[in-house]
């Protein structure tokens, strides 16, 4: 069974978690390289994944602009 995939509120959680960790008292330079890196892939599936909801609004709206007239 796969797993389901992490919505896009789940990944923004996550990064602020991220985020957040660097003001932190818990903050490691030697984690730090890591914990941006992870950063910064979140911030790519997110964008990612913004526009593949972008791309779906767009095909929804054609249809029903289609189906308008």
């Amino acid at each position: 069974m796969s797993k389901a995939k992490p919505s896009i509120t789940q990944k923004m959680k996550e990064l602020d978690e991220l985020l957040t960790w660097f003001d932190s008292d818990d903050f490691e330079l030697e984690k730090a390289v890591d914990t941006y890196k992870q950063a910064e892939e979140l911030v790519r599936a997110i964008e990612n994944d913004l526009m593949e909801v972008k791309n779906t609004i767009s095909v929804v709206s054609e249809r029903f602009d289609r189906e308008k007239e």
